[in-house]
């Protein structure tokens, strides 16, 4: 879940590896796995577009993951979930399960991941056509990266004066 995305191609191999990957955990018995595999499915699929199928396989993994209390892997279905409905255009959707994820980031006291999903957040914000909310979360998002000394402030920053310029 990262600011950067890999090429089309890459996206293609790396979801057949990942379904090839899920295929194998209800045998092995691996349900956090199980979840995990099904939360980079639905990844995959949201990053080419096939928000659909994003959606159905991101629900599975809220699912399994919930039901396992694994937090964490709760947390990221959640956030993947929330990009998937970004990409559908519904936008409220989006929203509720990006809150739904800080809650639990927050819980987790995992500053880095919140800031993916303060950000993703503040996209829905944007598309939406809510430009103080997405500034807010950006803005939040930046403070937290500064923080932590990560990369992706500059990109960030770079983002939040394009809108100040616009």
């Amino acid at each position: 879940m990262s600011l950067v995305h890999e090429g089309q191609g890459d996206r293609h191999a790396a979801l057949l590896d990942a379904r090839h990957v899920l295929d194998r955990f209800p045998s092995a018995g691996h349900q956090i796995g199980q979840g995990q595999a099904l939360n980079s499915v639905g990844w995959l699929h949201a990053q080419l577009g096939q928000y659909g199928d994003a959606v159905k396989y991101c629900e599975q993994a809220v699912e399994v993951h919930g039901d396992l209390g694994d937090r964490e892997g709760l947390a990221n279905a959640l956030d993947s979930l929330g990009y998937a409905h970004h990409g559908r255009g519904d936008h409220q959707q989006a929203t509720v399960h990006y809150q739904q994820a800080l809650v639990v980031l927050r819980q987790l006291a995992d500053p880095c991941y919140e800031t993916i999903t303060l950000t993703h957040l503040g996209d829905t914000h944007h598309a939406a056509g809510d430009r103080q909310a997405a500034v807010d979360a950006w803005r939040l998002s930046l403070a937290m990266l500064d923080e932590l000394g990560h990369p992706d402030a500059g990109e960030l920053r770079d983002r939040l004066a394009g809108l100040d310029e616009a």
